[in-house]
C-alpha cells in the first residue's frame, strides 16, 4: 500500500491507495517542520491518522510533500517522525511546490505556484522543480499568501484605513483591541495561520475595493518575484494550487495577465490529482 500526503501550514491532506485500487482519506493538522518538532509531529499523527492505517495497515512507501521541506534538516524531522509510526515503509520526502507540479502538471512542464497559509513558485520541467523563487517564510516573504494577506489587512485596519462599515464588520468579527492582536501574532504559537485566518472575511468582503486592492497588491508582489525566475524560452503558462488562489481566482488571472502570463488551470487542494499522478506510475 502507498500513503499519499500534501501538507501545508495549516492542514495535511492524506490518502492511502490500497492493493485493490481502492483510496481512503484523512486529514490532520497542518505540518510544518519550521514550527514543530519532531515529536510533536509523531503526536499529530498518533492522535489524528485513523487507527487502523498506523495499526493494521502494511504501508509500503509513503510519498510525503509538505510545507517546510526545502532543507535536508527540516526533511529529516519529517522522516523522524514517519519513521517512528510507519518503521518499515520506504519513505520519499520533498517540498509542498514538487507535489503541486506533479498534481498540476503530472508529466507535463510549466510554472506551479501555491498561494495557501504560504506561497511558493517554480519552474517544473516535468520531473523536477529547476528553477524556484527564493521561500523567505511569512516575516520576510511569502507575498499573496493567506498569511501575507491577512498582515496587509490587519496593518491597514490597525491604521484607521478601512471605511467605517468594511472596520466595524472586521470589529464584529474579531472584536480584538491592539494589545491583543499583537499578543497573537508575537507570543502565541503558529503567527502564519492566525493571519491567514482573515482570509475568509476578506473572501466575504471582496466586494470593497479595499480588499481588493490589497489582493491585488499582494498578487502584483508575487508575480514580481515568478518574474525573477521567467526565461523566454519556457512557455508562461502558470498553474495554482491553495484556498488563496482558489478563493481570488478573478482577481488572480487579472493581475497574471498584467504580468504576461496565463492561468491555466486553478486547483483548491492538489491530492487527488497527487494520487492520479503516482497511480500512472510505471
Amino acid at each position: 500500500m502507498i500513503l499519499i500526503v500534501d501538507s501545508g501550514a495549516t492542514k495535511a491532506e492524506w490518502r492511502l491507495l490500497l492493493e485493490n485500487g481502492d483510496v481512503q482519506a484523512a486529514n490532520t493538522t497542518g505540518i510544518n517542520p519550521y514550527f514543530i518538532r519532531s515529536e510533536s509531529i509523531g503526536n499529530i499523527l498518533m492522535n489524528e491518522l485513523p487507527d487502523n492505517w498506523i495499526h493494521e495497515s502494511k504501508i509500503g512507501k509513503i510519498y510525503y510533500y509538505g510545507a517546510g521541506c526545502g532543507s535536508e534538516i527540516q526533511e529529516k524531522s519529517i522522516e523522524k517522525a514517519l519513521k517512528a509510526i510507519f518503521p518499515e515503509a520506504n519513505l520519499f520526502i520533498s517540498s509542498d511546490l514538487l507535489g503541486a507540479a506533479r498534481a498540476l502538471w503530472q508529466r507535463d512542464s510549466g510554472y506551479t505556484a501555491i498561494l495557501g497559509t504560504g506561497s511558493n513558485a517554480g519552474y517544473f520541467n516535468g520531473q523536477q522543480i529547476e528553477k524556484g523563487i527564493k521561500s523567505l517564510g511569512f516575516i520576510l516573504g511569502d507575498e499573496g499568501s493567506g498569511a501575507d494577506l491577512g498582515k496587509r489587512l490587519l496593518k491597514r485596519y490597525l491604521e484607521g484605513k478601512f471605511n467605517q462599515d468594511l472596520a466595524e464588520n472586521f470589529y464584529q468579527q474579531f472584536p480584538f483591541d491592539l494589545a491583543d492582536f499583537l499578543d497573537a501574532i508575537y507570543s502565541k504559537p503558529f503567527p502564519n495561520r492566525f493571519m491567514a485566518g482573515f482570509v475568509p472575511f476578506m473572501k466575504e468582503n471582496s466586494n470593497e475595493i479595499e480588499i481588493q486592492l490589497i489582493v491585488e497588491e499582494a498578487f502584483d508582489d508575487f508575480f514580481g518575484l515568478v518574474q525573477t525566475i521567467a526565461q523566454s524560452s519556457f512557455r508562461k503558462s502558470i498553474r495554482f494550487t491553495g484556498s488563496v488562489a482558489w478563493a481570488f481566482e478573478e482577481i488572480l488571472l487579472g493581475v497574471a495577465a498584467q504580468h504576461h502570463f496565463e492561468v491555466s488551470l486553478v486547483v483548491k487542494n492538489p491530492i487527488d490529482l497527487l494520487v492520479k499522478f503516482h497511480h500512472a506510475q510505471p
